[in-house]
């Protein structure tokens, strides 16, 4: 008999591994911290075992060093549920696959793709997005503010995810680019 909760496990130990030995930017923390934070956040908001499993490998097809044999983990331990989650919140406009596209053109083709995207996989970017604001938004940071201008235009995009991580997503947006109109710390 297998418990409810080993699709997340399996998970878990996939993204380990995927990995293992990175480190988050502009922190001392490894990786894997960034996948898990991101799921709590989800769960914060929904028990869907899939959309938990797919938030803590929604990094593991771009950044993990083997992306076909990371499908194929996916696929025969979490399921096609997953993997189909996993692969719509995987960045396809990279500068590797798309050398003749500037950054600019690369994120309007990502918000472009955004608009087709499922509910649930916008639920999982908007957890993402919250949590990647709050660790890139060191002092002296200048990608910040190319970061922020951004994120903020995708977040059009993501009104169908849940309603609460969008208010949230939108409130840290508009408070960085605004500061003086910035809301207290959570």
């Amino acid at each position: 008999m297998t418990g409810k909760n080993d699709v997340l496990h399996r998970a878990i130990r996939i993204a380990t591994d995927a990995h293992e030995g990175q480190n988050r930017k502009y922190l001392d923390v490894p990786y894997i911290a960034h996948p898990l934070s991101v799921m709590m956040r989800v769960r914060a908001v929904s028990d869907n075992l899939n959309m938990l499993a797919a938030a803590i490998l929604h990094d593991v097809l771009e950044d993990g060093p083997d992306p076909v044999e990371a499908e194929r983990q996916i696929l025969q331990q979490c399921g096609a549920d997953v993997l189909e989650l996993v692969n719509e919140l995987t960045e396809h406009y990279t500068r590797e696959r798309y050398p003749a596209l500037n950054r600019a053109e690369r994120k309007a083709a990502e918000r472009l793709d955004w608009v087709h995207k499922s509910a649930d996989a916008k639920t999982i970017k908007l957890a993402d997005l919250i949590d990647n604001t709050e660790h890139i938004s060191e002092p002296g940071n200048d990608f910040f503010k190319v970061y922020l201008r951004e994120k903020r235009e995708l977040l059009d995009t993501l009104q169908a995810g849940d309603a609460q991580l969008y208010q949230q997503a939108g409130r840290i947006l508009d408070g960085h680019l605004n500061p003086g109109s910035r809301p207290p710390s959570r």
